[in-house]
């Protein structure tokens, strides 16, 4: 039997009223389904090898990937590393 998985994320503001700004009147939601043995064997191992070029992930202290972070700096835990944020680190 094939097995999915269903990625869903957010963005946006569900309260119209919340804000006069035109950049948060809107919601989206978005979803993808994806293959588990994809994922397994090609989009987790792609994933973690950008993880480890561009911020130096470890399995002990991996990276989480959220954009108000990467937006705030380039470093993996609210640190800066501007010099390393579009260059791969080159182990």
């Amino acid at each position: 039997m094939i097995k999915y998985r269903m990625f869903i994320d957010e963005v946006g503001n569900a309260d119209l009223l919340s804000s006069d700004d035109p950049n948060h009147r809107f919601l989206s939601l978005t979803g993808v389904v994806v293959d588990l043995a994809y994922i397994e064997s090609a989009a987790h191992p792609q994933m973690e090898a950008i993880k480890s070029a561009y911020f130096g992930s470890h399995p002990d202290e991996p990276v989480v990937l959220h954009r108000k972070q990467r937006r705030r700096s380039c470093g993996p835990s609210g640190t800066s590393a501007s010099a390393t944020c579009r260059t791969p680190r080159h182990h």
